[in-house]
């Protein structure tokens, strides 16, 4: 305990066994309005002072119960304030929060109960509180650990409800909570730390999928009325039933998400404030509907939208009873009283502020003051005045209810009834008492034998066979699967933050770190043959799509970046330069160096196109492909002649367009007839035979420019010569560049493509 002035009265009657005075004017609809009410430092006065009693409070030496009234704390904000406060903060995640999971296992599995849970939990917070003050007070470091001045180890240990709630729920239970480790330290953390503000909730927030941990862990042991009982060796506490905890997943998991993309407000009792408009329900995904109060049927449009989330605001109040929609959901009501049990609590364990924490009065510490048979100050006070005159006896009786005054002449009645006919009948009964309970009676069950007249008769050994105990293996395996895919989830889940589109603009285009952690979870997922399992198929399925738009990207950005430089060299004339004093072009070895360099230039233009017409079926990012067709362009623009034996009509009479890379067209030296030949495969197609689908043909229209194939521009001549190969005819088809005369050759310019433009159609 820090100080005297942290300690409760004791002055009361023996009788009274609470830690603290209770007030007998205080009523459970008041404690129900106390439950909601948070005290804040800002409007509390300092007209209070020790000894006043108030209705709704613990008689404390202190406003609330701790070391100093609210309004007589002062941060100091010292230069090491920060880390002390950090200190306390790592203390409490360290300590107690960090252990208590196993420890409350390890007690589960022996069969034992955690006695000292509850005073360890305290502990926790009363070494927390004599970090952060500063000399035993008033000061304290940093206004990031206000929320733990306000505390009372010794009322923590007998009535704060959170310590309740985790020590005689969440503990006894803690084996059937089945987190990754990151997550039930994150849960852990939470609920030690996190909720008490929101200060706090940043730095220790709650993902959506450590919510869905702990939200599933709620719903096997917080619904009331479960379908299926958990197995467990003790059962469920009832500390699990009656404090509010919330049991629907989908519910409970919007409620407890802090952080997405971005951090979310926290509010555990989203209930207690109703919808701003009249006839409007809000459901707990976050739809929301009209209702009347005409049409009854309205009313359950929630049961198919994961159940209620607020009331309408003419409806304010949600009721803790199960009473609505079929008894699955919480009812509505104009105000408290029309409620069949009560208004619907705030769950202590959740809550940012548990009002008993600022000493207020909890409901059962309301209860335990009104059912005790001590006579309470005010009471006294209120009887002083009243007469001491004895009633009459006729007085005595009529301030009797009717029924208690038939019942006592009822039994008086059949008292003298039963004493009448007992004395009328007394040589019978006693002759049937002789013969039931009479001497020979007694003499024959003391000759019997006791243990061949009771001996319990046999009963086979018929015992339900239990499901074989699963060896430590398996769960390290199927823990290792559960990781598994999270991984994969929180991987596609990662890689889809970072972008559908727009993952490779440029070149050089480094892996991303998305993409590695990606094709290892998919790596580690096909590994345990966990492929095909849950919705890993649809995670498998958006990972591909994203791998492949990344590809594609990461292929049309390099095709960009090694077809930029053929801008200088597609079209152009003496790329490789000549000799001195030599006409370079003239000479075979000139010609062929010449020929190699456009043909490289002219592979790399293939292989953009190709590289963009990849990216289109991949959904690729479209200004990228604009950019990419524009550079395409531009190199077909500046191509002075297209390959012969590529060139091929559109079918819908566009102009000319290329056969696809390996594709050539080739004609029989006999006939002339035309036909198509892979050159990878060797194999030639049927004569006559129709080119490739429109989609795989190479467009080489730029506008109104439309580069023709260099026979035809020469003499409107598609007939070329070609060589046998085997019994099959394949093609040396020429160019409009072959045709031409050695002085014409060296009288082109250096970048002819960048001052004269294709031939027009």
């Amino acid at each position: 305990m820090l100080g005297k002035l942290r300690k409760c009265r004791t002055s009361r009657p023996a009788s009274l066994s609470s830690s603290c005075f209770l007030l007998a004017s205080f009523t459970i609809g008041s404690s129900q309005e106390a439950e909601r009410t948070t005290t804040s430092t800002t409007t509390v006065t300092n007209t209070w002072s020790a000894g006043v009693t108030l209705p709704d409070r613990y008689e404390c030496d202190t406003y609330d119960c701790a070391k100093y009234n609210p309004w007589e704390w002062e941060v100091k904000n010292f230069t090491n304030a920060t880390r002390i406060c950090g200190n306390a903060r790592s203390a409490i995640a360290e300590g107690f929060t960090a252990s208590a999971p196993e420890t409350c296992r390890t007690h589960y599995a022996a069969g034992t109960t955690y006695e000292t849970c509850r005073a360890d939990y305290c502990q926790m917070y009363e070494d927390a509180v004599a970090t952060v003050v500063h000399l035993d007070g008033p000061g304290y470091y940093d206004s990031l650990c206000e929320p733990f001045l306000y505390f009372n180890q010794s009322l923590c240990e007998t009535d704060y409800r959170d310590a309740e709630v985790f020590c005689d729920c969440l503990c006894p239970m803690m084996a059937l909570f089945e987190p990754t480790s990151e997550c039930e330290e994150e849960v852990m953390q939470f609920l030690m730390l996190g909720r008490r503000s929101p200060e706090l909730a940043m730095l220790y927030p709650m993902s959506s999928d450590c919510a869905e941990d702990l939200c599933s862990w709620l719903e096997l042991i917080a619904d009331p009325n479960p379908a299926e009982i958990p197995e467990t060796s003790f059962g469920v506490p009832n500390a699990c039933h009656v404090n509010g905890l919330p049991f629907r997943l989908e519910r409970c998991e919007r409620m407890m998400t802090t952080v997405t993309s971005e951090y979310l407000d926290y509010d555990p009792c989203p209930w207690q404030t109703p919808s701003s408009e009249d006839d409007v329900l809000e459901c707990s995904d976050a739809t929301t509907h009209i209702v009347s109060i005409l049409e009854a049927d309205s009313w359950v449009v929630c049961a198919d939208h994961d159940y209620r989330w607020t009331c309408p605001s003419n409806y304010p109040v949600m009721c803790a009873g199960l009473h609505c929609d079929g008894s699955t959901d919480h009812c509505c009501q104009t105000s408290v009283s029309r409620c069949d049990e009560e208004e619907r609590m705030c769950p202590p364990m959740l809550m940012v502020d548990v009002p008993e924490w600022h000493g207020l009065l909890t409901p059962a510490a309301t209860i335990k003051r009104l059912t005790s048979t001590t006579v309470d100050p005010l009471q006294a006070v209120e009887e002083e005045g009243t007469s001491t005159t004895p009633e009459t006896i006729v007085e005595w009786v009529d301030s009797l209810p009717l029924a208690i005054v038939i019942g006592v002449g009822l039994g008086c009645f059949i008292i003298c009834a039963g004493s009448l006919v007992f004395y009328i009948f007394r040589e019978h009964f006693r002759f049937v008492s002789n013969s039931l309970v009479g001497a020979p009676k007694m003499l024959q069950v003391v000759w019997a034998d006791p243990v061949h007249i009771w001996k319990a008769s046999p009963h086979p050994d018929e015992y339900p066979k239990l499901p074989p105990m699963k060896t430590a293996e398996e769960i390290r395996q199927e823990r290792l699967d559960l990781e598994a895919n999270a991984g994969l989830k929180k991987a596609v889940e990662a890689a889809y933050l970072r972008g559908r589109r727009s993952l490779c603009t440029h070149w050089p285009c480094p892996a991303l770190l998305e993409e590695e952690t990606l094709l290892s979870a998919m790596e580690t997922v096909k590994t345990r043959s966990l492929d095909l399992h849950g919705e890993n198929p649809i995670l498998f399925t958006r990972a591909k799509s994203w791998l492949v738009t990344l590809r594609a990207e990461r292929d049309l950005s390099r095709a960009v970046h090694e077809a930029e430089p053929c801008l200088k060299t597609v079209g152009a004339w003496k790329n490789i330069p000549a000799p001195p004093g030599v006409p370079w072009l003239s000479t075979m070895g000139g010609q062929q160096q010449e020929g190699q360099v456009r043909s490289e230039a002219w592979g790399k233009v293939e292989a953009l196109s190709v590289a963009i017409r990849t990216a289109k079926e991949s959904g690729a990012e479209e200004p990228l492909i604009k950019s990419s067709s524009i550079l395409l362009a531009e190199l077909i623009a500046r191509q002075r002649e297209l390959p012969q034996d590529r060139c091929v009509l559109d079918p819908d009479g566009e102009g000319i367009k290329l056969l696809p890379q390996g594709h050539v067209r080739a004609l029989k030296g006999d006939t002339g007839q035309s036909y198509l030949y892979h050159e990878e495969t060797r194999v030639a197609g049927e004569v006559d035979e129709p080119p490739p689908p429109k989609e795989i043909l190479d467009d080489v229209n730029v506008d109104a420019k439309r580069p023709i194939c260099a026979d035809f521009a020469k003499g409107g001549n598609v007939v070329g010569e070609g060589h046998v190969l085997g019994d099959i005819k394949s093609p040396r088809l020429g160019t409009l560049f072959e045709s031409a005369s050695s002085d014409e050759r060296n009288e082109q310019p250096d970048n002819m493509c960048a001052m004269l433009p294709p031939v027009q159609t």
